[in-house]
């Protein structure tokens, strides 16, 4: 059983409702696809979003894009492409919108924004052609990879539904602890990223002495979640934070996925 199995029977043995294995390893796999040969910035989020059967029936086709050894299965997450594209699928996820929230963090790794509107090339409610679209979300992974950013959740298990239903806090913090405990700590440690930014107190609350365990302080950042209830401004000054991190200790590196 490999570690990440291990830790998802963990999790399940407290009684928490999860997704089948396949969705998580097919998470994995996605997050995989897109991940830097060598990290130097790493976006820690809290999970994805839960995957219903019926969902993960989708299948992807994205071979137009010359991504021929994409993951086949859909899931939501963002560094899934057809995460609020359903016209990617064949088959239709009901309530497909992904998190162009999301978006905007990764645009804002690779850009220095001036306004709310800079990233609206990879946005649907601006940039209408699936094809630009999809083109640009994919030049913006390849060089978050080159920069070396990339995004974990801190869950390897989902911590919403679609519709905005969450489980208790209780046992939102047994899946973080857990996840960390038996999987994401040890990645963190095997990456050894030269910077850390957690996108959402609850994670820096929940998980800051495990963090302050492997990196130090100074290494350590929080922004709050896309979704918080906080100006235009201040949601400007938390993106141009995260250019600001990522241009002082990213590097290029050789690790676009060819």
């Amino acid at each position: 059983m490999d570690d990440l199995k291990s830790c998802y029977e963990r999790i399940k043995s407290f009684g928490l409702e999860l997704e089948d294995y396949q969705v998580i390893d097919t998470v994995r796999q996605h997050r995989d696809y897109w991940r830097p040969k060598s990290v130097r910035v790493v976006l820690l989020a809290e999970s994805h979003v839960w995957t219903t059967p019926a969902d993960f029936a989708c299948t992807i086709d994205v071979k137009r894009f010359g991504l021929n050894d994409y993951p086949k299965n859909y899931v939501r997450l963002v560094y899934d492409l057809a995460y609020g594209e359903n016209e990617l699928l064949s088959g239709y996820a009901v309530k497909n919108k992904g998190t162009p929230q999301y978006w905007k963090i990764f645009y804002s790794t690779c850009n220095r924004l001036t306004s709310n509107a800079d990233s609206w090339l990879i946005m649907k409610t601006s940039n209408r052609d699936l094809n630009s679209r999809i083109a640009a979300k994919i030049s913006l992974l390849r060089k978050m990879q080159e920069r070396g950013v990339w995004l974990m959740d801190a869950s390897i298990v989902s911590l919403y539904k679609p519709g905005g239903f969450k489980p208790s806090s209780i046992s939102m913090e047994q899946a973080l602890e857990q996840s960390w405990d038996h999987y994401i700590g040890r990645e963190l440690v095997n990456i050894n990223p030269r910077h850390v930014i957690c996108i959402g107190k609850k994670v820096y609350r929940t998980l800051e002495s495990r963090l302050l365990s492997v990196c130090k302080r100074e290494n350590l950042s929080c922004i709050a979640q896309p979704q918080a209830h906080l100006s235009a401004a201040e949601h400007l000054s938390n993106l141009q934070c995260c250019f600001d991190i990522c241009e002082r200790h990213s590097l290029a590196s050789t690790g676009a996925h060819a």
